[in-house]
């Protein structure tokens, strides 16, 4: 996808099948490339102020960019893939959502951690370790819902 910042000149796109990130300025017709993830990059956004980009990535981080210099000021950590960035459009905090359906909201500023929020799955904690009856598919999906099974090789034998 592109996203195109709140000055009309720039043009970030980045890709769903590699690392980088560019920048177009459309007035100068020049390319500028952001490097520094190690995996796809599934999320960008630009900050209020224009000076700032986040990107998140499979490579579990959130990186924010200074595009007055084309740098990576910080390096956010998840434990899990980053799937979308967003700015908060009134505080110094940038949120990325993980491949857990976490969401997590970091100070800009200090790269602080602020919280994580994840809703509950339908079928969070209940153990299917005893349940009959089940096809590989219905188990997987159980497991997928928030589903525990304290004996792994239990899979496939319903």
């Amino acid at each position: 996808g592109y996203f195109l910042d709140q000055s009309l000149h720039t043009i970030i796109t980045g890709s769903s099948d590699d690392e980088n990130i560019c920048l177009r300025d459309i007035r100068k017709e020049q390319e500028t490339w952001l490097r520094g993830h190690t995996s796809w990059v599934r999320g960008l956004d630009f900050h209020p102020n224009g000076k700032l980009l986040a990107s998140g990535s499979h490579d579990q981080t959130v990186r924010l960019w200074d595009l007055e210099n084309a740098q990576c000021s910080k390096v956010l950590h998840s434990e899990y893939e980053i799937t979308s960035v967003a700015f908060s459009p009134r505080q110094e905090i940038v949120a990325g959502g993980d491949n857990n359906g976490s969401i997590h909201l970091w100070n800009i500023q200090t790269g602080e951690l602020l919280t994580s929020l994840r809703h509950e799955r339908l079928y969070e904690n209940m153990n299917i370790s005893g349940a009959k009856g089940l096809t590989d598919t219905q188990r997987e999906a159980l497991l997928d819902l928030g589903a525990v099974e304290d004996n792994p090789a239990l899979i496939g034998k319903a």
